[in-house]
């Protein structure tokens, strides 16, 4: 490679324009005095810009980069997404590159490769559309797919299961909502007796579980009595389980 030089820029106030953002950030980051990392990739061309741009500044002239959209149409050029002089400039730069790295020593015939590398891939995408194309269209003409059916949350262990309305549990009547169809979070469904709703699998899952109050709007107090009655009736049922069974305790079981 040949030894790096300074970077010759024509006198006044210099504008660089870049279709890469990240070069874009680098670059103002660069102009604006940022410290330049030994680590950070091409950092020899960086150090050749902070030279560039403080030579520039001493001189009391500037040095502004901004950023263009790339690989635009040229119905475009002109428009409020890029200028007609970015479109050129652009498309100049994109083939001085492609040039310049066809004369690279390490690049040779990579560009070539590429190339024959993105025609294949085009045609294996269209062969492959076609045939899945074709896979789907005999499928459905066979009737091969089945019907979607109607997966319902509330299942045991959270899993979803079909379910015929309304759900009669622990008193309540819950059905859908009017309006809405019974598939997954999708839907809305409602106790009719309680008017207790849900709107998820979890909040489903929660309220099958509870008692149906019958529309009788309780207390807190009310609430909380009812609240505590059960969870220490979890707990002595659990504790009574977890009993040795002594004689009597098989003969009274037997």
């Amino acid at each position: 490679m040949r030894p790096a030089g300074p970077l010759s820029w024509p006198p006044g106030h210099v504008t660089v324009v870049s279709d890469c953002y990240g070069v874009v950030q680098q670059a103002q980051s660069v102009i604006k005095g940022a410290h330049i990392a030994a680590r950070r990739p091409h950092v020899d061309l960086w150090r050749r810009m902070s030279v560039a741009v403080q030579a520039k500044a001493a001189r009391g002239e500037r040095v502004d980069i901004r950023w263009v959209p790339a690989h635009l149409p040229e119905e475009e050029a002109g428009g409020p997404n890029i200028t007609r002089e970015d479109w050129e400039g652009n498309q100049m730069a994109d083939h001085w590159a492609k040039e310049s790295l066809k004369e690279h020593p390490d690049q040779r015939g990579r560009v070539e490769r590429i190339d024959e590398f993105d025609t294949l891939a085009v045609g294996a995408l269209r062969i492959g559309m076609a045939v899945y194309s074709q896979v789907v269209l005999d499928r459905d003409a066979r009737g091969a797919i089945p019907k979607r059916r109607n997966r319902v949350p509330g299942g045991p262990m959270g899993r979803a299961l079909n379910r015929d309305w309304p759900w009669l549990v622990r008193g309540h009547s819950i059905e859908p909502v009017a309006g809405e169809a019974p598939v997954l979070v999708q839907s809305h469904w409602k106790c009719t007796r309680c008017n207790c709703g849900a709107t998820t699998r979890g909040s489903l899952r929660v309220l099958g579980k509870r008692p149906c109050h019958g529309g009788r709007v309780r207390s807190r107090v009310e609430a909380s009595v009812a609240g505590n009655i059960a969870k220490w009736n979890r707990r002595a049922a659990a504790a009574v389980a977890a009993l040795p069974l002594g004689p009597r305790s098989r003969a009274y079981t037997a």
